[in-house]
């Protein structure tokens, strides 16, 4: 049976790395990361993360290639990642939209303390230029909704 893994957490809280890890055992998963597509996208056009992430036709052909990726993925039986936060029910439902009902659903929330995710914000921005203002990270705190038991299989804290 095929499962799709669904990262859920506010920015910088560890869901990549715990992507990345994962991925190094389980190299066929599908990773559906739309910070990863702009990231690509942007870097064609010599842009930072945050200047692509800006530009509305980046987020457009970030949003096609993700769905490209996601149908190729159930096509060929493989496991999925989904990279986002997902941090409501609605978000969350949205995201898990056309995976078949074979895939069993296995959720990874990420519960890092908020200043540990302050100082990996200001680390991830020296290193690489990518920085999630205070204030986004704080509306997105607010929005945070736990997962019920209606909506996966399995579950998991990191």
């Amino acid at each position: 049976m095929c499962k799709v893994i669904m990262l859920i957490g506010i920015p910088a809280s560890g869901k990549s790395t715990w992507r990345n890890q994962y991925i190094k055992e389980n190299p066929n998963t599908m990773v559906l990361s739309s910070d990863d597509l702009i990231e690509k996208l942007g870097a064609t056009k010599n842009l930072t993360y945050n200047e692509a992430f800006k530009d509305k036709e980046i987020q457009k052909q970030a949003r096609f290639i993700y769905k490209q990726l996601k149908n190729e993925a159930i096509a060929d039986n493989k496991d999925i990642i989904i990279d986002k936060t997902n941090l409501t029910k609605k978000v969350r439902i949205e995201n898990l939209k056309n995976i078949p009902e074979t895939y069993s659903k296995h959720f990874v929330v990420t519960t890092t303390p908020r200043d540990i995710v302050d100082i990996r914000n200001k680390e991830r921005y020296d290193k690489t230029g990518k920085f999630i203002p205070d204030w986004v990270i704080n509306n997105m705190e607010k929005s945070f909704q736990y997962p019920d038991e209606t909506e996966y299989d399995t579950i998991e804290e990191i």
